[in-house]
């Protein structure tokens, strides 16, 4: 699978695993413990967690009310659950959506933030997560085919968001407009060279606003300081460095010229 520049024996299992919660409801009750689906999600460690924790700004915002709607993405899948002093019993996962959830609140507001699109949205943690905080009218998840199905189904359990949230095969992508923002947690950064030209050109560069979080784990694409130069043209950019123990990430926030 070219398109994405990881493993292709991780995708492989990736993808198998995601067909399987489909298929069986067995699978999915525990799909956020299979440990082909964590090399790839799931995998967010208690002391990343913790330093996400850290690194979030206005903490003191969130109400008991909403860390208690947060918790409700750690309700189906059967995630790993660690208590922490603000949030009591909760996954490290859906902390790191928390802490993503926060960056752009706190960066944009919530205003005129309805319509929404994320690259490689997995199976919708960060869609459920959001919701919290923004009252989107549309948020479209794009991702492989497997994926897709997979957030469906998980999206599914959450009423109030069923009719909000679209899921869209990577396969069927063409241009989308009218965007308010874009968010990609690291999957752009991710894909191939073609497909980030494809997915700046028919989606990010029709948004008013962009959220990326940006690793270099992957050669013979965009690195983050040629995305920066590639996407000035069009967007005021402010950068962040997500400094971990081995490498550092770039957090960016794009507002349309």
């Amino acid at each position: 699978m070219t398109e994405w520049n990881v493993p292709q024996s991780c995708i492989f299992d990736y993808l198998n695993a995601c067909k399987s919660f489909v298929e069986d409801d067995n699978k999915f009750n525990n799909f956020k413990q299979d440990s082909r689906y964590k090399v790839i999600l799931e995998h967010v460690s208690l002391d990343e967690s913790n330093q996400f924790i850290s690194e979030m700004k206005n903490l003191e915002i969130l109400t008991e009310d909403q860390i208690e709607k947060f918790k409700e993405n750690d309700i189906y899948g059967n995630p790993e659950i660690f208590e922490y002093e603000k949030f009591g019993n909760i996954s490290p996962s859906t902390i790191r959506y928390i802490k993503n959830t926060l960056d752009i609140f706190n960066h944009f507001s919530s205003e005129n933030i309805k319509d929404i699109v994320e690259i490689g949205g997995g199976y919708g943690g960060l869609c459920k997560t959001m919701s919290v905080l923004f009252d989107y009218d549309n948020y479209v998840i794009i991702d492989l085919p497997e994926v897709s199905k997979l957030s469906k189904k998980y999206i599914s359990n959450f009423l109030p968001l069923k009719d909000k949230v679209q899921q869209l095969n990577f396969n069927e992508l063409d241009v989308i407009e009218n965007i308010d923002l874009v968010i990609s947690n690291y999957a752009f950064s991710e894909c191939s060279l073609d497909i980030q030209k494809k997915y700046y050109n028919d989606v990010i560069r029709n948004s008013n606003k962009f959220y990326l979080v940006y690793n270099n784990i992957t050669s013979g694409n965009m690195n983050s300081d040629q995305f920066f130069n590639y996407a000035s043209k069009d967007f005021n950019i402010e950068v962040e460095e997500e400094i971990r123990t081995y490498f550092t990430n770039y957090i960016f926030y794009g507002t349309k010229k």
